[in-house]
């Protein structure tokens, strides 16, 4: 059986400074590939780039970018190709939630998670499109939700931001294999970030509630997405193409296993 051997490959991951786009530049790292992180917050980067620097042997370079347009991220891509020549695999993982129930939606949070969740893939892709059809190889890698199927997690506009990254995922899948580019999507349930605990605290109490709708019998972590998406950034994965993994320790079955 092949290993997981990341060494030979740049990956650039957009949302990088978060939660879960930390866990998965970790792991990633660990597993030898170079890593590009992108992310709006400019000082959490820093510190993450810092940390793998210090912890794994590989090499990791920050970008500043607000993927909500597109003229910054065509120069950003622009600046990535000119300096690293390709890219090996991408991960979008910019995300935004506010956990407003539909009532009270407005239209500032809906079009912001439009915009961070959807559109800004939509942009990423595009640009990275032609720099991976000319060496006729890439990999995609979508981070979605598993809202897409219970609906639950940060509000109807967050879901539905989500449920599109399926569906582009799904139907570019189409166009792209022909060309050597793979698309996939991991769909995280409950992972304990900070998105997270913006709407339920970190109480034993909501803790036990938490965990009780689970079956695994905890909630995730980023590193366990971070996992996923390795193994879909490797070869060993390479017959996997427009799938979406859920990540959820068995949440979307609604049961606990007697």
């Amino acid at each position: 059986m092949k290993q997981i051997n990341l060494k030979d490959k740049i990956s650039l991951i957009i949302g990088a400074a978060g939660d879960i786009g930390s866990g998965i530049v970790k792991v990633l790292a660990e597993a030898g590939s170079k890593i590009i992180a992108v992310d709006i917050d400019k000082v959490s980067g820093d510190n993450l780039s810092r940390l793998v620097m210090e912890k794994f042997n590989t090499d990791i370079f920050f970008y500043e970018c607000n993927v909500r347009k597109r003229p910054k991220v065509k120069k950003l891509m622009k600046e990535i190709y000119e300096k690293f020549k390709n890219i090996d695999v991408l991960v979008y993982c910019a995300g935004y939630s506010s956990f407003a129930e539909f009532t009270d939606l407005t239209d500032d949070q809906w079009d912001k998670a439009m915009e961070i969740n959807l559109k800004g893939a939509f942009y990423f892709i595009q640009e990275a499109m032609p720099f991976m059809i000319k060496r006729k190889k890439g990999n995609i890698i979508l981070i979605a939700s598993a809202a897409t199927i219970n609906g639950s997690g940060g509000g109807s506009h967050y879901a539905v931001s989500k449920i599109g990254l399926l569906g582009l995922m799904k139907s570019i899948t189409y166009e792209l294999l022909p060309k050597g580019i793979r698309i996939n999507s991991v769909s995280p349930g409950v992972v304990d970030t900070k998105m997270l605990r913006l709407r339920y605290p970190d109480t034993p109490e909501v803790n036990k509630k938490i965990i009780e709708g689970i079956p695994l019998g905890r909630m995730g972590t980023p590193e366990d997405i971070g996992n996923v998406v390795v193994f879909l950034a490797s070869d060993i994965s390479e017959y996997i193409c427009g799938q979406e993994i859920i990540v959820d320790g068995g949440r979307v079955i609604y049961r606990k296993p007697k």
